[in-house]
């Protein structure tokens, strides 16, 4: 059975935090448990106030060419095509992972790991959109 793993991206920070838990109730206002940072035994840290402080992504479950785990947001480069480098995203109608491009969406399954590496993501590397 696959793991589910998801990372926090916090936005005041603009840092990932790896999410070891979340609680979703009414009083919490979606709070997001991370790992502990500081070297201490103890609870993990709790990441912002409030749901609106980070964005969380889940990991695909893929790994690419070089080992790197691959999440959604990310950008990911094809090494068949010399394309802009593709967004990894939730494909709702395939209910798979696939990648953004011109085409419109490609299942992220279509391509084989050693085909493709990670390039950034979406929220430490904003700039690759716009090329």
């Amino acid at each position: 059975m696959a793991v589910l793993r998801f990372r926090a991206w916090h936005k005041k920070a603009k840092k990932f935090y790896e999410c070891v838990g979340f609680d979703g109730s009414q009083d919490s206002n979606g709070v997001c448990f991370i790992k502990n940072t500081v070297k201490k035994k103890g609870a993990p840290s709790v990441l912002g106030d409030n749901a609106e402080d980070y964005e969380i992504t889940q990991s695909t479950g893929l790994k690419d060419s070089f080992g790197v785990e691959i999440f959604e947001g990310d950008y990911v480069l094809s090494f068949e095509d010399s394309e802009i480098e593709k967004v990894v995203t939730w494909d709702s109608k395939r209910a798979s992972w696939s990648l953004t491009c011109s085409d419109g969406l490609i299942p992220l399954f279509h391509y084989e790991s050693p085909l493709y590496k990670v390039g950034g993501n979406i929220y430490q590397n904003p700039e690759i959109a716009q090329q």
